[in-house]
């Protein structure tokens, strides 16, 4: 058993969101506003959904409060103007704009909740997912940010991403939703179920290339076979081991059902119970309401074919997409140098691209069916967590395309159903990675590659309510991500673009201080005129680590890790290091001698995520010639002494901050720190920075929603004639009205 904690509590303050929109308020500022901080910074968090639990006697929920992951929600974005209200000056000010993603499923989900009508056509959430078994899966785009600019447009153009969905562009102004990227008819479906709101697998990094002026992404499926497979231990490789895991896992759900009916009167109550629901079924179904009932159930049963029957065509594939900003989107298949097509076990979630290559890594964000599947009932949910959840594999695959051999892609679009192949080279490292970078420029065909290597850290599971108590937290931080099982490590690999092979010795470097899950980074782009561009060779690269916190790290993910392949710190001494804390902080990696050269550690019970730079205005343009400010979530009331006393109040006292600090002295603490009555949020993410902002210029790129969805949307009506009207009204009124005639 762990023991419990001797270091601080995860601040409950974690737990609660404020949804509520807020238009250009001014922020209260505690320390010295810099004058030279320029620009505004837009942040997104996941806040929950339309259903989640009012936090009593507030304007907050509870986005965790059902054991539901806090990293899935609707994506919520805050906007911060420094100096400015919008595009207004307003010198030592810095004002607050907030608005959820509205996206199609958005409105969906929200009109379902709130309207009685539409009840039965209700989401339910599912591990990371949310789903309705009427209209699809959500797209929640809470992760990250493209910005690009073309040459022919006045103001930079925003999108909001994620790895699930498609991105949707919005109005850096307004921050409302304008347009998807791609038409649905685009982009190849992971999950073929005929649904208005399909699965579309992709990465939450999008590229876009201010010096050509290309937006790359990609787009995969992973087949049956390798979604069953990887959602297994990563050693299963051979269908005999699959056969011998499912035959375990059978016969030790037999002996426990065995050990549930035994005895005496439990087999007689089983069979009474049977019987009483046979009959209130019965009930139930000669009611009035019978037909929504049945009509739930023959959708039900409709959408379980359809996935025997689609999921099993299914193939592995992967293609790399490149857009214009303008037109449709144009395609390649990636295929390895045997001629077998890429298969990606895990995800793609970032992508990275040089001057004449494009990087893709499998990254260790597992997206598995023990991601999928979450029951109410705790013992259920603990058995099939049991033997679905894997380790996220312990290796990296890295692909790298030639940028000269994409020359003519596949447009499916227009109809085009040829595969246009493209050949990759591929490189297997250790370690897995979560995020990574390349320097832009590539001399003599040599990829600079920088790595933050997710050791022992798995992104893909969250503290679930089977997990505690772990510690005497009097509020548990269910649903945020579990603690890391090794110390993080950053890598500097130097790959030759032609052959995929190592043309140096690898650079790793660790600090016990710094690097425990290290979650998120920031860097300086490069001025080039009036243009930030990426840059060619990385200098310092920021890190924010989460720190190690005794109650989010159960049991079950400890022994999960315990045989590590890669381990630097022995079990051991990871699980002591935890008992007794390491704060969450913020560093900066010298990427040219891979040494961490200055950092600041939070206080006790504060954790940090988010961090962006923002370069000084007039400044010189240098990599820490700038401020660094992060998200932190705290509880003011933090006593070593008696925490553990403090009941749930805790949860109204939770604190959400904006800090900032002066990019080239970490060490230095906070230069000063905003706040807002509701500034409150959960998990942030990604976040980016613009120099200014504007109204999404008129006639730009857009899809029309209507036209988007319409056709899968009458083809589901007129599967079900007594509802044939109520669903297309309901996309008419609620989902369609909500953007504009494109």
């Amino acid at each position: 058993m762990l023991q419990t904690s001797c270091g601080p509590n995860f601040p409950a303050a974690i737990l609660t969101v404020d949804r509520h929109a807020v238009n250009s308020e001014p922020m209260s500022i505690e320390g010295q506003l810099p004058e030279d901080l320029q620009g505004h910074i837009f942040i997104l968090a996941a806040a929950g959904f339309v259903n989640s639990q009012p936090l009593a006697g507030t304007d907050r929920v509870l986005p965790s409060a059902d054991g539901t992951p806090l990293i899935s929600g609707d994506g919520m974005i805050f906007r911060l103007d420094f100096h400015k209200r919008g595009q207004t000056a307003e010198p030592g000010r810095v004002f607050m704009k907030t608005r959820i993603v509205g996206t199609p499923s958005y409105w969906a989900d929200k009109a379902i909740f709130q309207k009685e009508t539409y009840a039965d056509l209700k989401f339910y959430c599912l591990g990371w997912a949310r789903i309705s078994q009427w209209v699809g899966i959500r797209n929640v785009v809470n992760t990250s940010w493209l910005s690009m600019k073309l040459p022919d447009e006045a103001s930079h153009r925003l999108f909001v991403t994620f790895d699930a969905g498609r991105a949707y562009e919005i109005d850096p102004e307004s921050l409302e939703v304008v347009t998807p990227l791609g038409w649905n008819k685009e982009w190849v479906h992971q999950i073929r179920l005929k649904l208005p709101f399909p699965l579309i697998m992709s990465s939450a990094h999008p590229y876009f290339d201010p010096r050509t002026n290309e937006v790359f992404t990609v787009n995969y499926t992973k087949s049956l076979k390798t979604i069953i497979l990887s959602s297994f231990k990563y050693k299963i490789s051979t269908f005999k081991e699959f056969v011998k895991t499912i035959l375990d896992v059978l016969h030790w759900t037999i002996s426990q059902l065995k050990r549930l009916i035994k005895w005496k009167g439990k087999f007689s109550w089983v069979v009474k119970k049977l019987i009483r629901t046979a009959i209130s079924a019965y009930r139930i179904f000669r009611l009035s309401c019978r037909k929504p009932y049945l009509g739930n159930l023959v959708q039900l049963i409709r959408l379980g074919w359809q996935m025997l029957t689609e999921e099993t065509k299914l193939q592995d594939v992967t293609y790399v997409v490149r857009w214009d900003g303008k037109g449709y989107l144009e395609r390649w298949k990636l295929v390895n140098p045997d001629g077998t097509p890429v298969v990606i076990q895990q995800t793609l979630h970032h992508i990275g691209v040089t001057k004449d290559y494009i990087v893709l890594m499998e990254t260790s964000l597992k997206m598995s069916l023990s991601q999928l599947i979450q029951f109410k009932n705790q013992k259920l949910d603990k058995l099939i967590r049991e033997y679905l959840a894997c380790p996220q594999s312990p290796d990296s695959n890295i692909y790298i395309i030639p940028r000269d051999r994409l020359v003519e892609g596949q447009r499916p679009a227009t109809g085009d159903a040829t595969d246009t192949e493209v050949l990759v080279q591929k490189l297997t490292i250790p370690r897995e990675g979560f995020h990574f970078h390349v320097n832009y420029d590539n001399p003599d065909d040599r990829i600079t590659l920088h790595a933050i290597h997710a050791c022992g850290w798995d992104v893909g599971e969250w503290l679930r309510p089977t997990d505690t108590p772990l510690t005497d937290n009097p509020c548990p931080p269910i649903g945020m991500l579990i603690n890391g099982m090794d110390i993080n490590q950053m890598g500097r690999y130097e790959i030759c673009g032609k052959t995929g092979q190592l043309t140096a010795e690898p650079r790793l470097t660790y600090c016990l201080d710094y690097t425990w899950a290290i979650g998120l980074y920031a860097y300086s782009n490069v001025k080039s005129g009036d243009t930030w561009l990426p840059p060619g060779k990385f200098e310092n690269i920021y890190l924010n680590s989460y720190g190690a916190w005794q109650d989010l790290m159960p049991e079950f993910i400890d022994k999960l890790y315990a045989d590590y392949p890669y381990r630097e710190i022995p079990v051991e001494k990871v699980r002591q290091m935890t008992a007794t804390g390491i704060p969450s902080s913020l560093c900066r990696l010298d990427v040219q001698q891979m040494e961490i050269v200055d950092g600041y550690q939070f206080p006790a019970g504060y954790f940090a995520n988010s961090p962006q730079f923002v370069p000084r205005a007039n400044g010189t343009g240098g990599s820490t010639d700038g401020y660094l400010t992060c998200t932190v979530n705290y509880n003011p009331d933090y006593n070593p002494d008696n925490d553990c006393l403090d009941g749930c109040d805790r949860l109204k006292a939770g604190k959400s901050e904006i800090w900032i600090f002066d990019a080239s002295n970490l060490q230095g603490g906070p230069l000063c720190k905003l706040s807002h009555p509701h500034l409150s949020f959960a998990f942030t993410t990604h976040t980016t920075w613009l120099t200014e902002i504007a109204p999404r210029q008129e006639g730009l790129y857009c899809i029309s929603i209507k036209q988007d969805h319409e056709e899968i949307v009458n083809k589901l009506a007129l599967g079900f004639p007594k509802l044939q009207n109520k669903i297309k009204a309901f996309f008419a009124r609620e989902v369609y009205s909500r953007f504009p005639q494109c």
